[in-house]
């Protein structure tokens, strides 16, 4: 995967209260197995990559408590 361009779609939830016209919540939800899988071309591949990684398939950052 090194030197390897990976282009991802995501999006980004913004919430607010409108009372306080604060930012209370921000949610990014990326989709990384379809790029993945094209790049590694198997599932079996992108698992391996999942397997011990701190990056969820929807691009959500696990602790690391939870490997």
């Amino acid at each position: 995967m090194l030197g390897k361009k990976i282009v991802i779609n995501g999006s980004m939830h913004v919430a607010r209260d409108y009372g306080s016209k604060r930012v209370t919540r921000l949610q990014w939800q990326a989709d990384l197995m379809i790029p993945l899988l094209r790049l590694l071309g198997s599932l079996e591949a992108v698992a391996r990559v999942f397997n011990s990684a701190r990056l969820s398939p929807n691009g959500m950052i696990t602790s690391s408590d939870s490997l």
